[in-house]
């Protein structure tokens, strides 16, 4: 996961050519991601290993707990958005079979596509 995520941080920043701060705000999202699953579910996993349920229960965390404070609606979206965009980015880029991020709500409960 570290490694994909290095990969995906670095083709925002150079490919796509973010900001600095956008840069920075997923590089953030991505790592307090990457340590929710690696505590809940321990380290070595792989992108297609993550399935939308962590996901969701990575957004529910920062709804009921959070680190150190409840996340607000805006904040987990926000989150979101970022888990969505590297996904997408892994998904397109061949290095996942399916997008775990397709179809998850912010606001609200998973939904599947089809």
């Amino acid at each position: 996961m570290r490694r994909a995520a290095k990969r995906f941080i670095n083709h925002i920043k150079t490919e796509r050519g973010l900001s600095r701060e956008t840069v920075d705000s997923y590089r953030d999202d991505l790592k307090k991601f990457i340590e929710f699953v690696e505590t809940k579910k321990g380290r070595g996993l792989l992108p297609g290993d993550i399935s939308p349920e962590v996901i969701q229960e990575f957004l529910d965390f920062l709804g009921s707990v959070g680190y150190r404070k409840k996340n607000g609606a805006s904040s987990r979206a926000k989150r979101l958005v970022t888990i969505r965009t590297f996904f997408r980015y892994l998904h397109r880029g061949g290095l996942i079979g399916r997008d775990p991020a397709e179809g998850i709500q912010a606001y609200g409960k998973l939904r599947f596509p089809g």
